[in-house]
């Protein structure tokens, strides 16, 4: 199915401006990192609301049985969607797991009005178009202990936590986002926190990586408590290359 799809096309009527912001919104969402590259969420896109529903034909069901990792992947896209929105000066409401007879609908974004748009919301945006996937090893770089705060902060602010361990100490880190309990709901946090996190990596100029296992690296394995979601390694990226000058790679025949 498609991943958007607009609902309020009336016979002749026009598409309101709320539905445009909250199209544009979803479509700036596509580009929000899923567990496993799965994008598994359907948008549809009504008079002044955005129903966030999950698709399962693109849950991996022997991975995936529960769909935690489908529903914090949706999460994810929920909150790219609402910085999106944010950065363009719209008040929003978000409902989660409104409806207790169908849980794939996970969430319900609503604008209700305009708010004043702050220089973190546009840093965060800005991020969503610079962040992206990277498997190369990062640098030995320490991260500053300002950054890792940021970060932390950034998960709590969403519900989640965000186990970090060492310091500024050590270039390559790894941390890892937890919860206090393990229900849909929580992962649906858990995955909103994890876009928090990893775009304020980004604006910051760090290079995120979210690992699909959470027991993947050995401190992921002593949280003092919780429920452990995700892991993401975070680091500084490597330098590349300067782009060589024409000079260099060009000649003329005599």
């Amino acid at each position: 199915m498609p991943a958007v799809q607009l609902t309020d096309r009336g016979s002749g009527a026009a598409v309101s401006t709320e539905s445009r912001d909250l199209t544009r919104a979803a479509v700036a969402a596509l580009g929000a990192p899923s567990i496993l590259d799965t994008q598994p969420w359907h948008w549809r896109i009504g008079h002044d609301t955005a129903d966030l529903r999950a698709d399962r034909s693109r849950q991996p069901a022997t991975i995936d049985p529960a769909g935690r990792l489908l529903t914090i992947s949706c999460g994810i896209a929920l909150h790219h969607a609402h910085t999106a929105l944010h950065a363009a000066g719209h008040q929003t409401d978000i409902a989660y797991l409104p409806d207790d007879t169908d849980p794939d609908l996970l969430a319900t974004v609503r604008i209700h009005g305009t708010a004043a748009t702050t220089g973190n919301a546009v840093r965060l945006f800005r991020a969503m178009a610079a962040r992206h996937h990277d498997q190369r090893p990062v640098d030995t770089r320490p991260v500053h202990d300002d950054t890792l705060r940021r970060l932390h902060d950034a998960a709590e602010e969403h519900g989640a936590h965000l186990h970090l361990p060492g310091s500024s100490g050590q270039g390559t880190g790894y941390a890892l986002l937890y919860t206090d309990s393990d229900e849909p709901r929580d992962w649906l946090t858990a995955g909103v926190a994890l876009s928090a996190v990893l775009l304020t990596a980004t604006a910051d100029g760090l290079s995120p990586t979210i690992l699909d296992d959470p027991t993947e690296t050995a401190s992921s394995r002593d949280v003092p408590l919780g429920h452990p979601m995700v892991a993401i390694r975070i680091g500084h990226p490597i330098a590349t290359a300067p782009q060589r000058s024409a000079h260099d790679v060009l000649d003329h025949k005599r």
